[in-house]
């Protein structure tokens, strides 16, 4: 028995070391129950939507699965049938993200068309500060806007997009980052939001994979990013997820936002932006979303969340199980996964 008791803290300390590892096959089987439950029947549409196809792309495309893929062309197809996407806001235009992703898998000119005339859209009677006319001062919208153009810079190859996604990310930092490195959701409401900063984060780190690092902001984007990811690794909870109001220990951890926190710290790692320290953060994130995952569908995902100057209404939004704002992020998380362990 003495025995035992002295063997007990190295074997704790096995388990320990061997739950903060990822195995690329428990990966896919996980994210192949949450794809299926993103993309079936069709397209909604709205951007959440398109969100979970496009996380659904990445993934499909990190684990080789022709089968998802497949579904996600026939997707696209019913809903350029359907098209009823009118340019007239970020939420709608950030729609033409999948169809950018279609077009660099496939090289298809019809995926081309609308994508392009929702990016195109954006800068026609840009603001006097040369922001895309939509702009509101939303941390969201810097994925909405700034991603949208980064694809177009994908795949057009013009060096003009990449810097409408830049101008557009340095300057809502300046203005909603805070010193604590978090951004608070709105110009008007200094709730630091979960979302919103998951938003950032993706925003963040997908621009910063697309930008050479000889470009003259880069280094402004990279010090954005990394002031935030110091900050997100400060505010992990123990069960690897982060909250709702990610300075709130008493509101509820969160699951879009995890998501999308453990796919930013995954990217950095991969791409030598950040240290260690952040790959076991990563998997956290990963064990912590994996443990709030039914039947395919994510758990505690908050819902679609306006500005408040209430905080209640942070605090009280619904959470929702399967919601998109919550499977979408998960698949790129898991893609990012995969390529961490290649």
């Amino acid at each position: 028995m003495r025995y035992f008791l002295s063997l007990l803290p190295l074997y704790c300390f096995a388990s320990l070391s061997a739950g903060a590892n990822l195995d690329k096959s428990s990966i896919i089987q996980t994210a192949d129950q949450v794809a299926l439950e993103s993309v079936k029947p069709e397209i909604y549409f709205k951007y959440e939507s398109f969100f979970a196809n496009f996380g659904t792309l990445l993934y499909a495309n990190s684990s080789k699965n022709n089968d998802l893929i497949q579904k996600i062309v026939k997707n696209y197809t019913h809903y350029l049938s359907k098209n009823t996407i009118i340019p007239g806001h970020v939420d709608k235009n950030a729609c033409g993200i999948l169809g950018f992703e279609l077009y660099l898998l496939t090289k298809k000119s019809d995926y081309l068309e609308l994508p392009l005339s929702l990016a195109e859209d954006e800068w026609t009677n840009p603001r006097d500060d040369g922001l895309a006319k939509y702009s509101r001062f939303w941390t969201d919208d810097m994925f909405m806007v700034s991603v949208l153009q980064v694809q177009a810079y994908k795949a057009t190859g013009k060096s003009i997009y990449l810097d409408r996604a830049i101008t557009q990310i340095l300057a809502y930092a300046e203005k909603l980052q805070q010193q604590n490195g978090l951004f608070q959701h709105t110009i008007k409401i200094p709730v630091f939001w979960g979302r919103a900063n998951g938003w950032a984060a993706s925003a963040l780190t997908i621009t910063l994979q697309n930008t050479p690092k000889d470009h003259p902001k880069f280094d402004n984007l990279m010090n954005i990013y990394r002031k935030l990811m110091k900050s997100l690794l400060k505010y992990q909870d123990d069960n690897g997820l982060w909250h709702q109001v990610l300075i709130d220990k008493d509101s509820f951890t969160e699951t879009s936002c995890s998501a999308m926190f453990t796919f930013s710290f995954a990217t950095g790692v991969k791409n030598g932006w950040l240290d260690k320290s952040y790959e076991t953060s990563a998997i956290k994130g990963w064990h912590g979303l994996v443990n709030k995952i039914e039947n395919g569908l994510l758990t505690d995902v908050c819902c679609g969340t306006d500005e408040s100057s209430s905080y209640d209404y942070y605090l009280n939004r619904p959470r929702i199980t399967g919601d998109f704002h919550g499977q979408a992020p998960l698949l790129w998380a898991a893609a990012a996964l995969l390529q961490l362990n290649e």
